[in-house]
């Protein structure tokens, strides 16, 4: 197990990384671009997380909950059907919002995220968190949902954490950013 807390960030943080290292001024708090009116335009910069409530939509399924297992034995999904019924509203094209919680090594990593499924099957995503003194929360990226064969792929995991991190970091070819990432480095 300690090869797992060994590898987890080289696993978590390209995928929070993603984001663009420009950290945002200003005081905008107006919705994003007019195809993402439901997404607010977080000011961003410091620790502060962006705004959770999106205006997209009813939650779809309950937040996917995903946690240490007691004693350091590793991390576990709390409420698998959660993450099922996440990967049914992907594939149906449901629109509402998913969202998830992960917490990793009593806390050292704890990331919050979203997607948001688009009555025209298009969908937004956006994660944010803090490892250590690193505080990211990616771009608010709205794309293409994945094909049925990534899903397929996501679904055929028979490891739950595996089967989470493909719903967290599946590729989505880009369409525009709703609402610019930022990172704060601690030293």
């Amino acid at each position: 197990m300690r090869l797992v807390y060994a590898l987890v960030p080289a696993l978590l943080m390209p995928s929070l990384l993603a984001c663009s290292p420009e950290s945002k001024s200003g005081t905008d708090t107006s919705p994003g671009p007019e195809t993402c009116p439901c997404i607010p335009d977080d000011v961003g910069g410091d620790m502060t997380p962006p705004s959770p409530g999106t205006t997209c939509g009813d939650d779809v399924c309950p937040k996917i909950l995903v946690d240490d297992i007691a004693d350091n034995q590793g991390t576990e999904v709390k409420n698998p059907d959660a993450l099922t019924c996440a990967f049914d509203a992907l594939q149906a094209k449901t629109p509402g919002v998913i969202r998830w919680s992960y917490k990793l090594n009593y806390t050292q990593y704890d990331e919050e995220g979203y997607i948001v499924i688009r009555d025209d099957g298009t969908i937004i995503r956006r994660n944010w968190g803090q490892m250590d003194l690193d505080y990211i929360a990616t771009d608010s990226l709205h794309g293409e949902a994945p094909t049925d064969a990534q899903l397929a792929a996501c679904t055929a995991m028979t490891d739950l954490v595996q089967r989470f991190e493909c719903l967290r970091t599946f590729t989505i070819t880009e369409i525009e950013i709703c609402d610019a990432g930022w990172e704060l480095l601690g030293d």
